[in-house]
């Protein structure tokens, strides 16, 4: 069976199998520069405004920062796809009644498996952004989600960094990963940016979990948060590792 991935740039994918079509955190507007400034003018458009997306069954969003659960595009998603489902973490709640999601649409990320269709499958892992944080029913407030897809292992790790429970949550081997690369540092912290993994943590992590294959995130639109492929190739040559580097620019798709 293809498994189709479009990437939609920042850390947003779009899943298409023959069962089910899904997004991981799409971010196809503007909404961050709107709230936060033109600091975070988008380098690149959308590749596709939400409102041409059709067929959506689910969203899932990993944590609730702007680019990751934006209620501009989940409220235009919901034009053609008035009956798409949204998992996600608790602290997207308010993000989600911005964008008009009603509350018989919303699965919260509970770390269970639980079926998407009949050949697809999903579970939520704790996400240390840069911390972990749970709340008082044992859920988390930034995570990551794991994928099987006919047979095939795909995890979506949001925004983190490495951590030991995270790695005790994920399965024992993983064919595809998708891992961020914008590392936090003292001038992006100064900025009120919450970075992410150095690219030595991130070649050091996906070796730590097993991965087969490495889709690079989070590096692609926002000028105060990027990071250049070239780095990461560099990198990657020098430190060496099993898992092949997998660049999927905004807009690209790869079949499976």
């Amino acid at each position: 069976m293809a498994i189709k991935v479009t990437a939609l740039g920042q850390s947003g994918y779009l899943f298409e199998t023959n069962s089910v079509t899904f997004l991981v955190d799409p971010y196809l507007s503007d909404y961050v520069e709107e709230k936060a400034g033109v600091e975070f003018k988008r380098m690149i458009p959308p590749p596709v405004r939400a409102k041409e997306l059709t067929g959506i069954d689910y969203v899932f969003c990993t944590h609730a920062h702007w680019d990751h659960c934006d209620p501009h595009t989940i409220s235009d998603l919901l034009t053609n796809n008035p009956n798409l489902k949204v998992i996600c973490t608790y602290d997207c709640l308010g993000n989600l009644k911005e964008a008009t999601v009603s509350s018989d649409q919303i699965i919260l990320a509970d770390g269970e498996w639980h079926d998407l269709s009949t050949d697809t499958c999903w579970r939520s892992v704790p996400a240390a952004h840069t911390e972990l944080e749970w709340d008082q029913r044992g859920l988390t407030r930034f995570c990551g989600f794991v994928f099987e897809i006919a047979g095939s292992v795909f995890y979506h790790a949001g925004d983190c960094i490495p951590h030991e429970e995270t790695a005790k949550q994920l399965p024992k081997k993983i064919d595809w990963a998708f891992v961020p690369v914008n590392e936090r540092n003292c001038y992006r912290n100064r900025q009120g940016i919450v970075g992410n993994m150095t690219v030595r943590e991130a070649l050091q992590w996906i070796e730590e979990i097993n991965a087969l294959h490495w889709v690079p995130t989070h590096w692609d639109i926002f000028p105060l948060n990027r990071t250049y492929p070239e780095e990461v190739t560099f990198l990657a040559h020098k430190q060496g590792g099993e898992a092949k580097i997998n660049w999927l620019p905004a807009g690209e798709s790869m079949e499976i």
